[in-house]
């Protein structure tokens, strides 16, 4: 297949179709590749989407979804890289020869209503983050004030103890950031891979929104230094009666809210233990 361009003959992209449907059958990772990763390899998995059940229009809204999770995507906004690839994959009709047999049944998570629920989830997840930014963002300006001291604020002013620009989150948000992406960089619950990420943000000001760690309470940075020095990630009590009952640590266990009920409670608690300690 030539760069930036499309197969000269259908049997070139069905034989790379074939070599994907082998390695996967045989439960192999396949690793598609091209110069820049943007043009050929996405034709190719544009094609392979619509072998495993899509249209064409819907193989390439889901390489579209997919292709924002990856940093790439801010310097290139769409894939295919061209019109004529975007094409290719939308005019590209199954062969029959490699159609899911009966012991070979077609991918669940492809079918419209799977993917349909998980965007739905992972808009809900995304929302949670977004409406605790914003909202921690607009209260930037009267934080530590008490209600009632201070006219409504209808705007990101910004400003506040820490003179936060407009739009700047503050603590809260950052280290649920860190939460979320320990979570997703380890697929779980890594409490030693969390404790690093705060300790980063602590240090280098790791997903704040200033490039500086702002707002850091001591019982966190005392939880953090217990964890660094004793090698003990869950710095906090077991007692729910001796945690600290600062609002801080409910807003950190909001990226948690993507597991199930039971996970979900147990992650929270053991995020309210590793980041506060005992008073």
């Amino acid at each position: 297949m030539p760069d930036h361009g499309v197969p000269e003959r259908r049997e070139h992209m069905g034989e790379i179709l074939d070599c994907l449907h082998a390695a996967l059958r045989a439960g192999r990772p396949a690793y598609v590749h091209c110069r820049a990763g943007i043009g050929r390899s996405a034709t190719v998995m544009g094609c392979f989407l619509v072998e495993r059940g899509l249209t064409g229009e819907q193989a390439l809204d889901e390489l579209a979804r997919l292709w924002k999770q990856s940093e790439r995507s801010r310097d290139w906004a769409i894939i295919p890289e061209t019109l004529a690839q975007a094409e290719y994959v939308r005019l590209w009709t199954p062969r029959v020869s490699v159609a899911p047999q009966p012991d070979e049944p077609a991918d669940p998570l492809l079918h419209p209503g799977a993917l349909s629920a998980a965007r739905a989830l992972r808009e809900r997840f995304l929302g949670a983050l977004l409406g605790l930014a914003v909202g921690d963002a607009v209260a930037a300006a009267t934080q530590y004030r008490r209600a009632g001291t201070f006219a409504p604020v209808a705007d990101l002013l910004g400003g506040g103890p820490f003179g936060l620009p407009r739009g700047g989150w503050s603590d809260d948000t950052a280290m649920a950031l860190c939460l979320a992406e320990s979570l997703l960089e380890c697929g779980g619950f890594d409490p030693l891979d969390q404790v690093e990420r705060y300790r980063r943000w602590q240090s280098e000001g790791h997903l704040s929104a200033t490039g500086q760690c702002l707002g850091i309470t001591a019982s966190t940075a005392r939880a953090l230094a217990v964890a660094k020095w004793r090698q003990q990630p869950f710095s906090g009590s077991h007692d729910p009666t001796r945690l600290d009952p600062g609002s801080r640590s409910r807003e950190s266990c909001r990226p948690c809210c993507s597991t199930s009920p039971r996970r979900r409670k147990r992650c929270a608690a053991r995020v309210k233990r590793r980041a506060r300690p005992a008073r």
